[in-house]
């Protein structure tokens, strides 16, 4: 396959994302599975995911160099040639004939001339940028919206959010060893090029699938870790319930770990099928039921000696891993998340056992949907208190500073 066909590829992938709304990783995966050759899938699986990581940089680029903004469809194409010429080191000369004759063949023949002149002038625009406003800076820079830069910089000062924000990760797959059944050596030895991290391995995704399934799982490092977390302080045999559990990772590693008595819980069944499907997997036997975290559920009353609430959140933690979140994020979503936070963790905090652990934890580092919901909880139920761990009231993960996706948690214990 030709660079034009690739090409076509990612646009029509991209459009569905960035007009439609599409998931990228479902999009993605929609786009890439009949495509026989690897080459093939890396190039569209590297320019969809880039294209979409810097679409801030690049709107910032063009809106430099257009009098007006362009139509979505010939943003997208300006977006991939800038990728192109700036992050995939092509010829300058061959990038633009491509996304020339992409623009032809998406029917806006009318447009190339513009395409044209704007990739050729986008290399005027030296990068970084250094416009006098540090936010500014940072926001085109790293690519992420000025609203973001703004509040992150706020809360945290301008160099952390230079720092979360340019943090570069492990692209590559993480995955837990399923140690029930094979040693941590010996999937090393069984994964050519496994690279071990805090909490398992990071490997190549194609060398994973001659691989018995059951044997690892896809786990983020910092779900890892927060399983981990929520098992500090828990007896082995104890009644666990995972209220927001989709899509099970941390609940099944937990049954493994304290050897527990798990009940997850989603709100959509399809989802509690895929963690029952998940937990068979994985040899790991868990309850799976479908229940509205939102909801006070009678026959949860005071049963559990651990309750997790891994609370809907707004992303801003792993938007290294999921850009697209960024595309969609808004302002005004975190005030209303926030609301739902304290709503999920008011309702768990019912089933917890007096002297029992209630684990309040979500992938986003904003303070206004961690601590204050968690503060705010705290005073208005007096019956519980918050649990410090390794001498912090709160626990953050960064990527900067832990190698993995921005995560925070809180250990609350009911007193009575």
């Amino acid at each position: 396959m030709d660079t034009a066909q690739r090409n076509l590829i990612a646009c029509q992938a991209l459009m569905e994302v960035y007009r439609e709304g599409a998931y990228s990783s479902l999009k993605l995966n929609e786009t890439v599975k009949d495509l026989s050759d690897e080459k093939d899938r890396a190039f569209v699986t590297r320019l969809f995911y880039g294209v979409i990581s810097k679409t801030t940089q690049f709107d910032y680029i063009i809106s430099r160099l257009a009098p007006k903004k362009p139509k979505p469809v010939v943003t997208v194409v300006l977006r991939m040639g800038l990728y192109m010429l700036r992050y995939m080191n092509t010829p300058a000369y061959a990038t633009i004939d491509t996304q020339v004759e992409l623009i032809k063949k998406l029917g806006k023949k009318e447009l190339a001339g513009f395409v044209n002149a704007l990739l050729r002038r986008s290399q005027e625009i030296i990068l970084p940028v250094s416009t006098g406003d540090k936010l500014t800076d940072i926001s085109v820079n790293c690519s992420c919206p000025l609203w973001l830069v703004k509040k992150l910089s706020k809360q945290y000062g301008l160099d952390f959010t230079q720092n979360f924000l340019s943090a570069q990760t492990d692209s590559r797959v993480h995955v837990r060893v399923n140690t029930d059944k094979i040693s941590e050596d010996a999937f090393s030895a069984l994964v050519q090029g496994a690279s071990k991290s805090a909490g398992g391995f990071y490997a190549d995704y194609a060398k994973l699938k001659s691989v018995t399934p059951s044997l690892y799982t896809v786990q983020s490092l910092s779900s890892v870790l927060a399983t981990r977390f929520y098992a500090k302080g828990v007896e082995k045999g104890a009644k666990v319930l995972d209220t927001c559990a989709a899509p099970g990772g941390k609940a099944v590693y937990l049954a493994s770990l304290l050897s527990a008595d798990v009940t997850v819980c989603d709100i959509h069944e399809h989802r509690v099928k895929l963690i029952r499907s998940y937990a068979e997997r994985m040899g790991v036997k868990i309850k799976a039921i479908q229940n509205d975290a939102t909801l006070f559920c009678e026959q949860f009353e005071g049963k559990f000696d651990l309750v997790v609430c891994d609370a809907p959140c707004s992303g801003i933690g792993v938007i290294h891993s999921k850009p697209d979140i960024l595309l969609s994020r808004k302002p005004e979503d975190i005030s209303e998340l926030a609301d739902l936070q304290y709503n999920v963790l008011s309702t768990s905090s019912k089933y917890v056992k007096a002297g029992g652990q209630l684990n309040y934890s979500t992938c986003t580092i904003l303070k206004e949907e961690n601590e204050r919901v968690v503060q705010k909880f705290l005073q208005e139920n007096e019956d519980f208190e918050l649990v410090p761990v390794d001498g912090k009231d709160y626990t953050y993960f960064f990527p900067h500073t832990d190698g993995c996706d921005g995560f925070f948690m809180a250990k609350i214990r009911r007193k009575r």
